[in-house]
């Protein structure tokens, strides 16, 4: 958890310098595009796995922001996928399923 919390840190910290919502600024470039799938799964996963919310804007305002900015897009529009989705690939991979069976209480 402590590295976890020292990789969203990190996050936040890229986030702030260049003034934000998006990596490079106040438009939405490539490197929005290659965080966009991992953090939109974690932020699915840690909630409902572990009741943690990497989009608190209380505890990572730069994070929360940046969700907030790329909802706004179409193209996030278009692509996004629920949180049901994001949770069945997650358990559906053969070394997670028994795990995230028990968790979910899929049977």
């Amino acid at each position: 958890q402590r590295e976890f919390m020292g990789r969203l840190a990190w996050l936040e910290a890229a986030l702030a310098a260049c003034g934000g919502p998006f990596f490079c600024g106040d438009e939405v470039s490539l490197a929005d595009a290659a965080y966009v799938g991992f953090l939109t799964r974690c932020a699915h996963n840690f909630l409902y796995f572990k009741r943690f919310d990497i989009r608190d804007a209380r505890a990572f305002p730069r994070i929360a922001a940046w969700f907030e900015a790329m909802e706004l897009l179409p193209a996030f529009q278009a692509t996004k996928q629920d949180a049901y989705f994001e949770q069945r690939i997650y358990q559906s991979h053969p070394d997670r399923r028994n795990g995230a069976e028990r968790c979910m209480q899929l049977g």
